[in-house]
């Protein structure tokens, strides 16, 4: 590799007053900078055909956005517009480092591993203290560079390569007028071409390692090429222009994108380079949660991605609404149920109905309905959640499945299907396969058309960064990619996920359980929040209760008798046995050094 660059947390770039620094709202400032050049169109539909890396997808955009348009958007405070940098302004995956996002979740002996097994010569860091853990958990021969977004020179890390953000771009811009004038005083400008062409990325450079948390070792460092990245978007375009349902999506510089993802994920990254090469604008949140609605109306957004967990809470804030209200709930009910869902089953996406006037109206501070498509990947999702999510959104709402060994891409619905129980059909250039799986009850894949998936295109990944042996695990040797999870081909050639072969589980009695579809049917219950969390359930030995009861009479007293079930129901009733038992594992946790998290 020439290099990597990691992006610790969401690190973001600075924001600018677009045209001379007028700072409207964010709705005055699309509609100023999107007049179309005659010819835009045509020339941005060129320049994304024949990108070749994954600069060339933002020049696309350049084009689209007829190079003033706006790009990237932040807002300071909740009461503030975004603000938006232009097309123009921006430069991405020019210098053909390879881009190593970070995140917290892994915990510090993951990130120091992804540190020296990367070897990152420059971190880009939100804040001094992100850019000190970065510097303790590098190797000592590592001399990272550190670029800080926010720096507070109180807090620098003693003996460190420190840079702002905003004085490395001073120096870069230097740095290049320099170049520039040592060009024009050299008189060799064509070999000084022929040096910048080939420092050029080429389509097999390494663009990306992700790095996936693994359920046993070391996080995996997923390979991504130019060209994996490039042919991902250009295989999104193709899939939703599809015109099966009748709601083909083509957008353009006038759509607008809301990034809220944890950009170290794949969706997030292949989402905003589809919104580069097409020239939208992107607005991004806060980092603040407790903000994130208010960031999202203020943004409105015509197209958005969202994980399963999004759109459950879209559907159970709106049920809570009018919980307190038969009459509200009887409306809702009619207008979600046999209304709308019937106009979706007849290919017919709308917002514009009295459904949509008497119960889904558009008011002052209330989200847009994105135009074009919302889209959720991986993680399942309940029937019943995606059909009140299409019809309180007016807009086609399309499920798919992706990993990031396939740079997030593999299945895909049509924009406008109304069905609600598959993920969709291969996407366009994507080959699926069924793979036998016995251990997940699944011995003939091919005759039941149940089976591990496995995915073969374009897309898939080179292996994991310097790990050949489980690269080899996943990746076999005509190229399919193992997906690990068990899928269900239904008439027509769509899939429905089951669940992960690792967590299906069988019975005594032989039967075979997939937690994620009992999940799906009790959290459609209003009354259950889907609030992640680990549970751990504790079996006490029959030797820990005796000791427990030995010492505290109380509770023997309270046994029922002196067998072992007895006995151990009488400690585990017992708050002072759970408190004792819960303050040994905590401190065993510490004592391993398990995160917070864990």
């Amino acid at each position: 590799m020439g290099g990597t660059v990691s992006t610790l947390s969401n690190a973001r770039s600075n924001s600018y007053c677009p045209k001379d620094g007028a700072c409207g709202s964010s709705n005055e400032v699309l509609k100023s900078n999107l007049v179309e050049q005659s010819g835009g169109k045509q020339q941005q539909q060129k320049a994304l055909a024949e990108a070749r890396v994954a600069f060339d997808l933002f020049l696309a955009g350049l084009e689209a956005a007829s190079h003033d348009g706006p790009c990237l958007g932040t807002r300071q405070t909740a009461s503030a517009p975004f603000v938006y940098s232009t097309y123009g302004e921006l430069a991405c995956y020019s210098s053909g480092l390879v881009i190593v996002p970070l995140y917290d979740t892994l915990g510090r002996e993951a990130c120091s591993h992804i540190l020296q097994e990367t070897q990152l010569s420059v971190a880009f860091c939100r804040s001094d203290k992100q850019a000190a853990t970065v510097s303790e958990l590098g190797s000592a021969e590592q001399a990272i560079r550190l670029i800080v977004a926010e720096p507070s020179e109180a807090e620098q890390p003693a003996g460190a390569a420190v840079i702002s953000y905003v004085d490395a771009i001073a120096k870069g811009r230097e740095l290049l007028q320099q170049r520039r004038e040592q060009k024009e005083n050299s008189g060799d400008g064509q070999q000084q071409e022929d040096a910048d062409a080939n420092r050029r990325p080429q389509p097999s450079d390494l663009a990306v390692i992700c790095y996936t948390s693994g359920t046993t070792g070391q996080p995996k460092g997923v390979m991504l090429t130019n060209d994996n990245l490039v042919k991902g978007v250009h295989l999104v375009t193709d899939t939703i222009k599809e015109d099966t349902f009748k709601h083909p999506v083509e957008l353009n510089s006038s759509d607008r994108y809301f990034s809220y993802l944890p950009m170290a994920h794949i969706l997030e990254r292949m989402c905003q380079l589809f919104a580069f090469a097409h020239g939208l604008s992107m607005g991004f949140f806060r980092r603040d949660r407790a903000g994130l609605m208010d960031d999202l109306r203020e943004c409105q957004p015509t197209f958005m991605a969202a994980v399963p967990k999004v759109l459950s809470r879209i559907r159970e804030r709106a049920l809570t609404a009018v919980s307190g209200s038969r009459l509200k709930s009887a409306i809702l009910d009619t207008a979600r149920c046999p209304r709308k869902s019937r106009r979706l089953s007849q290919l017919r996406v709308d917002k514009d109905t009295l459904w949509d006037r008497l119960v889904f109206p558009p008011r002052p501070g209330r989200p847009g309905r994105p135009r074009p498509l919302c889209s959720r990947w991986r993680g399942a999702i309940s029937a019943d959640t995606l059909n009140f999510v299409k019809a309180a959104l007016g807009c086609p709402v399309v499920q798919g499945f992706g990993q990031t060994e396939t740079c997030g891409l593999g299945l895909c619905q049509r924009p406008g299907d109304p069905a609600s129980n598959h993920t969709g059909r291969p996407m366009l250039g994507i080959e699926v396969r069924l793979a036998d799986a016995p251990d997940a009850d699944c011995p003939n894949a091919e005759a039941d058309g149940r089976g591990e998936l496995c995915i073969r295109g374009p897309t898939c990944f080179a292996g994991y960064f310097k790990q050949p042996e489980r690269s080899a695990e996943t990746l076999d040797s005509d190229g399919w990619v193992h997906t690990g999870d068990i899928a269900q081909l239904l008439p027509g050639g769509s899939y429905r996920i089951v669940d992960r072969v690792k967590h299906l589980f069988k019975l005594a009695q032989g039967e075979y359980i997939a937690p994620e579809k009992i999940e799906l049917v009790y959290c459609l219950n209003p009354a259950i929040d889907q609030r992640s969390c680990l549970l751990g359930v504790v079996v006490p030995t029959l030797d820990a209760a005796k000791a427990w009861l030995a010492k505290n009479p109380a509770d023997t007293a309270a046994a029922a008798g002196d067998s072992p079930p007895e006995l151990l129901a009488a400690a585990c009733g017992s708050a002072g046995f759970k408190a004792h038992l819960l303050g040994e594992l905590q401190q065993l946790g510490k004592q391993k050094g398990l995160q917070s998290f864990e």
